[in-house]
């Protein structure tokens, strides 16, 4: 778990089997991840969201995550989202920005659902972004209920080279 991390790069990690998610993110500006593995999580894969005060107190606190970078990233077989960028705070000052994904993967989440995995999302995007979110030549593969779900208009969201393998809604 991050809270505020400023330029940190972090490299060849592997979070396997924890009783949260993989990657907690908050707050976090120029952080880059490089080859880095969250599976078999409780929670989401990866989990980015913006500021609170602190680990003890999750008040909002409207300070945004900027210029995030996962290099090769792959979350699989956890039990929530692959990738969740979620917003505690309001507005754009309470926003994701500019959080990028270089190859990698998500693949096989959501897996103690109720329909075995066929109910969640490979990547779960519910935070404003005033700089694009983008996914670089980035696979998603398994059984969702949609790989890619999008919960706010005004949030930029940009795939280039998506690549799906078939077997989840085509919603």
């Amino acid at each position: 778990s991050l809270l505020r991390d400023l330029q940190g790069t972090y490299s060849n990690v592997s979070i396997d089997r924890v009783g949260r998610y993989g990657a907690y993110i908050l707050q976090a500006l120029g952080t880059q991840f490089i080859n880095f593995e969250a599976q078999e999580c409780v929670g989401h894969g990866v989990y980015i969201k913006d500021g609170q005060n602190t680990w003890a107190d999750s008040t909002a606190n409207n300070l945004p995550t900027n210029t995030v970078s996962f290099y090769d990233l792959h979350s699989a077989y956890n039990d929530g989202a692959g990738i969740y960028i979620g917003q505690t705070g309001s507005g754009a000052n309470g926003a994701v920005n500019g959080v990028n994904f270089f190859g990698g993967s998500t693949e096989y989440n959501y897996r103690s659902s109720q329909g075995g995995g066929n109910t969640g999302y490979s990547i779960e995007i519910r935070a404003q972004a005033t700089v694009p979110i983008e996914f670089h030549d980035f696979w998603i593969e398994g059984g969702c209920q949609a790989h890619i779900y999008l919960n706010k208009a005004s949030t930029d969201v940009r795939f280039h080279n998506l690549h799906h393998f078939g077997n989840g809604a085509s919603g």
